[in-house]
């Protein structure tokens, strides 16, 4: 009884730190889960890496203009934005609020968004940029397109966090 005992409470811890494993590194989720993982709060850009090739990797610090703006994706389709105090661009003024919509695609693989006006990266009013989904939890979202500019291309990777 006491091997069975002490079993059980084996089984548990595991089954215990396979789900927090899972979600400490996130898993593979439905179109539905993605979506609602998505659109569930606030997400504070965090990081972005800049892949040129297998050894030429750019973790160049994050622009301190962007660690402060808000990005809301709701159910609806809606994207929205709310600035930070600190500024990126002051000869290119953007006003806080909606700037597209946004739709998951390919199974929950790939993040689409539309834009209905001019956008701070170069994307204006009818572009659509596909980001696909790299990472994905309940608190950190990684997203990564390639792009292609004359002469070469690269992959970009943003780093995403709730907002707390």
């Amino acid at each position: 009884m006491k091997h069975l005992g002490a079993a059980a409470l084996a089984a548990t811890l595991l089954v215990t730190a396979c789900a927090k494993k899972e979600k400490e590194e996130g898993r593979i989720l439905s179109p539905d889960e993605a979506k609602t993982a998505i659109a569930t709060g606030a997400w504070i850009f965090q990081h972005e890496a800049v892949v040129y090739g297998p050894d030429d990797v750019d973790h160049g610090p994050s622009e301190p203009c962007k660690l402060d703006d808000v990005y809301r994706f709701d159910l609806s389709g809606d994207a929205s934005v709310q600035w930070g105090a600190n500024e990126c661009n002051p000869s290119f003024p953007t006003a806080s609020g909606s700037y597209g919509s946004w739709e998951i695609a390919e199974h929950g693989a790939v993040l689409k968004l539309s834009y209905t006006r001019a956008m701070p990266g170069a994307f204006g009013a009818g572009d659509v940029a596909t980001w696909g989904i790299d990472y994905l939890s309940d608190r950190k979202m990684v997203l990564k397109r390639t792009v292609y500019e004359p002469g070469k291309s690269y992959v970009l990777y943003d780093t995403y966090v709730k907002r707390s």
